[in-house]
């Protein structure tokens, strides 16, 4: 960590030295709020919206519990098979194709929610497709942040990225559920925080 005036820790990785990943120092909430999907920050934004809807049209917790395990069980299955897939792929390309495939997930997700009566079984593989997509893209922003930044700036980049991270699961549930009760479900999906 470096050392900032009269002996303070310093958290910022310097703009010239690091143009790939510096920070600037105007606030970020727009970036934070709009930054995919933590965990890939809109996908936990996507998560609430998606539970939320499904407790709307069943009313059931039995579906709002299956829909969770739709969402979350390809994480826990395959993220370790996909962790390793991610680390000898081309990581800039599975990362534009994992978030083509959130956004299509996303726009499928809108086009349910604007549905008179959104069928549950269409929710629950949306659910599904997300998990699996979910479990190749968690581990990119790791590996991009080793690669983007000198070894010696790496403490630095992985406490500003973990803040943007943390900040982000505070406010896009909130806003998610915002949204869904002042716009309904269907704008929801649609103005939601886009996959980047």
């Amino acid at each position: 960590m470096k050392k900032g005036p009269a002996g303070t820790a310093s958290l910022s990785i310097p703009r010239d030295a690091q143009e790939n990943f510096s920070f600037p120092e105007e606030p970020q909430l727009p970036a934070v709020l709009h930054r995919p999907n933590d965990l890939q920050h809109g996908q936990l934004a996507d998560q609430r919206r998606l539970i939320l809807l499904v407790l709307k049209i069943s009313g059931s917790g039995l579906s709002v519990g299956l829909i969770a395990a739709c969402q979350i069980g390809p994480v826990l299955f395959l993220s370790a098979w996909a962790g390793a897939i991610a680390d000898r792929s081309d990581k800039r390309h599975l990362l534009l194709l994992t978030q083509a495939l959130e956004m299509a997930q996303s726009i499928g997700l809108a086009i349910l929610a604007f549905m008179p009566h959104p069928p549950l079984g269409g929710l629950y593989a949306l659910a599904v497709v997300g998990g699996i997509v979910l479990s190749f893209d968690n581990p990119l922003p790791a590996f991009f942040v080793s690669e983007m930044v000198p070894a010696e700036d790496v403490p630095n980049a992985v406490v500003l990225y973990s803040t943007i991270v943390n900040v982000s699961r505070i406010f896009g549930p909130a806003l998610a559920g915002l949204l869904a009760v002042t716009l309904g479900f269907g704008w929801c999906f649609t103005l939601g925080p886009p996959p980047i």
